[in-house]
């Protein structure tokens, strides 16, 4: 990420589906960028192994689940 012109320093991000794809680019990047990343995927194992180094605060969740949603919003803020 050599041309990374942008800073998300002090901003939160949170990406869904973020084990694999479009997702974990969009980790990568904007944990690279500084922002405060946290990545969501229902594939624990795989979120941890693929956005863990990025270091992003990585939980897993079903978007799909209410239950599941509410949960990592009260985790992040």
């Amino acid at each position: 990420m050599g041309n990374l012109t942008y800073s998300f320093a002090g901003r939160t991000v949170i990406i869904t589906g973020a084990a694999r794809g479009i997702g974990l680019e969009l980790t990568r990047f904007f944990a690279a960028a500084g922002a405060n990343t946290v990545a969501v995927d229902f594939d624990a194992d795989v979120l941890e192994a693929e956005a863990g180094p990025t270091g992003a605060l990585c939980l897993q969740a079903d978007v799909g689940d209410t239950a599941d949603v509410t949960r990592v919003v009260a985790a992040v803020v």
